[in-house]
């Protein structure tokens, strides 16, 4: 077998902002004279995002020091990512930062956090950067940055060794932070136990870049606890307890030649049996995290047959030589009787 320890970098995950942990309002906002409130309900009341941009860049120009700001300025940041104008959501959010520097912070978050979103759009990692810390220097405990970023930077690492290993330092730094957060009164329990799985799954998917092998897999199977129809953690989970038993073949080798080298220069009986013994430990345990391997690999092709999860090829691919290493002489179709089984196990 010869597995590629790339092969889990190429799916991207989705990233999104947590909605219940982002606050927002409409249609308030008090004060200003009459025009300007018209002028601010006919921009509220637009649906169609080209129109709604044209009015919220006029409403701005004209009433830069309004009440009604930054609620125009998250809907027009609203009204550029419905257009898919990722520039005019920096732009808008960059502007709310210079000319609105007082105040409440939470407010103006949200425009941030579509800012930091965009960013990620356009592959722009450092203004992503810039973005997300402009919400936690805002309020720390809003947990949108630390998961979108430690999401994100393990997707977008640099070819630089160094560089490398700094960014996934930092999005482990990002991910932990998150997890250490306490829960605002304001968040619903089931929205921030869905942020914390997501951190838990973006530190699993650090140490996995890390070659944490034993990290990893303890967070993503904290996260299967709960999401055991994840198809790509189930995935990651896989490729995590094969390098587990990768890393663990020259052990064994070097273990397997001490016996060799002991009989051959008639060792005593007790040196034997413990370079046996060790030997024979090394062996169990590479056929253990095979069979993890194996159980976690088929689990995430049965998900993705069931889902048309574009993680099924890359999975079913890494599956079926380790499976033929597990069960050489198993009968034509066995393999497929398995995910079947998986299927079922899963409630698929």
């Amino acid at each position: 077998m010869n597995i590629s320890r790339g092969v889990f970098f190429g799916l991207m995950v989705t990233l999104c902002a947590v909605p219940a942990l982002s606050q927002r309002g409409r249609g308030g906002g008090g004060g200003g004279n009459n025009a300007e409130a018209t002028e601010f309900q006919d921009f509220l009341e637009e649906s169609i995002p080209l129109r709604q941009i044209q009015l919220g860049e006029t409403f701005i120009s004209a009433h830069r020091n309004s009440t009604f700001r930054p609620q125009v300025d998250q809907l027009l940041a609203e009204a550029y990512a419905k257009a898919q104008n990722w520039a005019g959501v920096m732009t808008t959010a960059e502007r709310l930062h210079r000319e609105l520097s007082g105040g409440q912070p939470q407010p103006k978050n949200p425009v941030y956090i579509s800012a930091m979103l965009a960013a990620l759009r356009t592959s722009s990692l450092t203004k992503a950067l810039e973005f997300g810390d402009w919400v936690m220097t805002g309020d720390p405990n809003d947990i949108n940055p630390y998961q979108v970023l430690a999401t994100a930077i393990p997707e977008m690492l640099p070819q630089d060794s160094a560089q490398r290993k700094a960014a996934l330092s930092q999005a482990m730094d990002y991910a932990k932070k998150g997890i250490a957060l306490q829960r605002p009164q304001r968040v619903n329990e089931a929205a921030w136990d869905g942020a914390q799985t997501k951190l838990h799954f973006a530190l699993a998917f650090v140490y996995l870049n890390l070659d944490q092998f034993q990290e990893s897999i303890a967070e993503y199977e904290s996260v299967l606890k709960t999401h055991p129809n994840d198809a790509l953690a189930q995935y990651r989970l896989g490729m995590a307890y094969f390098f587990t038993m990768q890393d663990l073949v020259p052990s064994f080798t070097t273990a397997a030649k001490a016996v060799e080298d002991a009989l051959d220069a008639k060792a005593d009986t007790t040196q034997l049996k413990q370079l046996a013994e060790k030997r024979d430990s090394t062996a169990v345990s590479i056929m253990d995290a095979r069979d993890n391997a194996v159980d976690a690999l088929a689990r995430a092709v049965a998900i993705g047959l069931a889902t048309n999860h574009p993680v099924t090829q890359p999975a079913r691919e890494q599956l079926e030589p380790l499976f033929k290493n597990q069960s050489p002489d198993a009968a034509a179709g066995a393999l497929d009787q398995l995910l079947e089984k998986k299927k079922t196990e899963l409630g698929l």
